[in-house]
């Protein structure tokens, strides 16, 4: 089964976002794709990555848009600085 590309799965990048450390992490300016990334193990390795400094695509089945939708959001708002 084919993930088509939505809001829902989008690409999420830390380069429109600065990130909470101002340090380079080995992950800057990499792109990876979490599939699974509803929950459990997926969303974990996602969030973790994030925060590490690497820009994501997620994905998930079409059934889990939901839970992957809360998933974006969340990591989009641990890697905004507030100004």
């Amino acid at each position: 089964m084919r993930t088509q590309v939505t809001a829902e799965n989008a690409i999420l990048s830390n380069r429109l976002y600065a990130p909470m450390s101002t340090t380079l992490s080995p992950l800057a300016e990499k792109v990876i794709l979490v599939t699974g990334a509803a929950s459990g193990l997926g969303k974990a390795m996602a969030m973790g990555l994030a925060a590490a400094g690497a820009d994501l695509a997620i994905a998930a089945k079409p059934e889990s848009a939901r839970p992957l939708a809360l998933v974006r959001e969340a990591i989009l708002a641990s890697t905004r600085t507030v100004a």
